[in-house]
């Protein structure tokens, strides 16, 4: 057996090798997995934010304790922002295309005749047998058994090699690159609206659908530590067609024509209403530059403290905030009262409550509020698919080794001579039991090209 380096390939040839190897693949794909993790170590700002103006400084603000000083420059080196960062879509160019010439690479195998790479080792070995070139050749072909493919290029070669070996790097390239351009495409056209947080009843608009989501029913149970431990919310999708309605809860979300409305959290809220000293119902107001109302609820999230409305006419104002509770959600009211802003009553209520102040009466009582989240990912379903074919791939690859195997007949007096070459060192056991199954003991001399 003879061991020895093909013809030595042109530059163009070499380039195409080095940027198609698996070594450069192995490169690219460690690259991405640094990226991924870099998301995974670092707080990334939200698509909804980079959606509005000035949402990244916005939501910079909410993290820059927990960052620090380096919040500004992780931002903008991208670190905050990863699949929106320059340095991260070169990589992505980069693997595309080396999954570009890999793909490439893989339908030329599998379409044209088997043949060596241009400076790949070549394994020989020779042996005679007696008989005709074409039987020769024939005897070789019974002895290959299945899995490789037999191609005869003229009456005195026989080339054969494992298609399942090129289907599976074709398989796996072009997943990669099906999961690529879902990314690129859901990058491209999806969005995301900032989370929404509607109690039973209450609706609000999604601008990038013109559509309205209606919260139809809430349900809620509340665990030990005040946390829920179970939420659904019955949702109602209105666009001015017939209404579709759909059920959502902390692990489920609900899929509508390519749109996901996903439930993210509860969290306490509280109503409140008011009647004057004659019956009459009164106007009260959260935020100064929205108009009174006779019914208003405050949210009550956690990271966002205290909530207040008033009641201009009667000089009243009520403060909200959520308390530590291990069941049900406990709200501590404060009252105020008049131009020095008196207090005038504290108290932590669990249910529904009345307050007295001045004859006038407020009824308040807690009701869960639903945090949901539509968001379009046009690429989804291809990622899927994508990621099925990139899986069938690395099966098949890892299944089938690639191998190719070249066998030239060189006819003699009463016997012809066998030339077995193949290219691969690994592939070096095979050949050899290939040999002595051919002409047990009597191998010819090993030589090679």
């Amino acid at each position: 057996m003879t061991i020895r380096a093909g013809p030595r390939p042109d530059p163009w040839s070499r380039a195409w090798r080095v940027l198609a190897s698996d070594r450069a693949l192995v490169i690219w794909i460690g690259l991405v997995a640094f990226s991924a993790l870099t998301a995974i170590w670092f707080p990334q700002v939200p698509r909804s934010a980079h959606q509005q103006n000035g949402g990244a400084e916005t939501w910079l603000t909410t993290v820059r304790p927990q960052l620090g000083r380096p919040a500004d420059t992780l931002l903008a080196l991208g670190i905050l922002s990863v699949s929106r960062a320059v340095w991260f879509r070169l990589i992505l160019a980069g693997t595309g295309f080396t999954l570009l010439l890999r793909a490439f690479d893989s339908t030329r195998r599998l379409i044209r005749l088997p043949a060596f790479p241009p400076g790949d080792q070549v394994i020989t070995q020779e042996l005679t047998l007696v008989a005709e070139p074409a039987a020769a050749l024939q005897a070789v072909s019974r002895e290959l058994g299945r899995g490789l493919r037999r191609r005869h290029a003229g009456d005195h070669r026989l080339l054969a090699d494992r298609p399942l070996a090129h289907v599976g790097s074709l398989c796996t390239t072009r997943g990669g690159l099906v999961i690529m351009v879902s990314w690129l495409w859901t990058a491209s056209s999806g969005w995301e609206t900032p989370p929404m947080r509607l109690t039973e009843g209450a609706a609000a608009g999604i601008p990038a659908s013109g559509q309205t989501l209606k919260v139809e029913a809430l349900q809620v149970q509340w665990g030990d530590a005040g946390a829920p431990a179970e939420a659904s919310a019955q949702l109602v999708l209105q666009d001015g067609g017939p209404a579709a309605a759909g059920k959502a809860d902390l692990k489920t979300a609900w899929h509508w024509r390519g749109v996901t409305y996903s439930l993210s959290g509860v969290g306490p809220a509280v109503w409140a209403e008011g009647v004057g000293p004659d019956g009459e119902p009164l106007l009260l107001r959260t935020v100064a530059y929205r108009p009174a109302e006779e019914r208003v609820t405050l949210l009550l999230p956690a990271e966002d403290g205290v909530r207040s409305f008033a009641a201009p006419v009667q000089g009243v104002v009520v403060q909200a905030a959520a308390e530590p509770s291990e069941g049900r959600p406990l709200v501590r009211l404060r009252v105020y009262q008049g131009q020095a802003g008196e207090l005038v009553e504290d108290r932590i209520i669990h249910g529904e409550a009345s307050l007295a102040v001045d004859g006038s009466r407020f009824d308040l009582g807690i009701v869960p509020y639903a945090e949901i989240t539509a968001s379009h990912s046009p690429g989804r379903l291809l990622l899927t698919a994508g990621i099925v074919l990139a899986l069938a791939g690395v099966s098949l690859t890892l299944a089938y080794r690639p191998r190719c195997l070249e066998v030239t007949a060189t006819a003699q007096r009463s016997a012809t001579q066998l030339t077995l070459r193949v290219a691969r060192p690994s592939d070096s056991a095979w050949l050899t039991t290939l040999v002595s199954r051919l002409e047990p003991g009597q191998t010819g001399g090993e030589h090679g090209d």
